[in-house]
């Protein structure tokens, strides 16, 4: 029997982001300082960010929205 095969890249189809200069700014500086690909940044941050959004729930993510609006 042959051994599965195991996947490090992603297999879906590509979807299309548009980042603002001041993003893609910061991906290149944290791409350069963690010695890390831009990719590798961007689905870093997705992961870290949906996990964070999840543990947040929809209440803490409006409370946090207000809170970044007070500033």
């Amino acid at each position: 029997m042959a051994n599965p095969k195991i996947q490090t890249r992603p297999s879906s189809a590509p979807i299309p982001v548009r980042f603002s200069e001041d993003q893609i700014a910061a991906i290149e500086e944290t791409s350069a300082l963690l010695g890390m690909s831009r990719q590798d940044v961007i689905r870093l941050s997705v992961s870290a960010g949906v996990k964070i959004l999840r543990d947040l729930g929809y209440d803490g993510l409006a409370q946090l929205i207000a809170d970044q609006a007070k500033r």
